[in-house]
């Protein structure tokens, strides 16, 4: 009777390993470009984004917003734009945060929209989910 064939091995018993690495946009984001994040949104309370119903101001803060996609962190800084300590918002915004179980966070980024109208963002490294509408 004839032998069967000897299985062939592999002549390496490792994987192979990648030459391809996964491109950043360096310091996790810290340095790059904003994105918008809308699923956080608050939708009641005080300052609900939904408060944003007429649409010549809704078009004028989106635009705004894209606007700050543009912008390094420096140049937002210089529309007014910047964070708060969580320690330095009003009683309703504290406890505000608090309801919506979103209390943890140290700070809110404060965007500023005009004079006195602002947009409240909750920071994760380059992706700013929007909060609050308040104008």
């Amino acid at each position: 009777m004839g032998r069967k064939p000897a299985r062939k091995l592999s002549k390496s018993s490792e994987f192979p390993r990648p030459t391809k690495k996964a491109k950043s946009g360096g310091d996790s984001g810290k340095d790059g470009h904003l994105s918008w994040r809308f699923s956080a949104c608050d939708k009641n309370g005080p300052w609900p984004w939904l408060g944003l119903s007429d649409p010549e101001t809704h078009q004028r803060v989106i635009e705004k917003l894209s606007g700050f996609e543009q912008l390094n962190p420096e140049q937002i800084k210089k529309t007014g734009s910047h964070p708060i300590e969580v320690g330095k918002l009003v009683k309703d915004a504290r406890d505000r945060l608090q309801q919506l179980h979103k209390d943890d966070v140290d700070e809110l980024y404060s965007f500023r929209i005009s004079s006195r109208e602002r947009v409240w963002c909750i920071r994760k490294q380059n992706v700013m989910e929007v909060l609050w509408w308040d104008p």
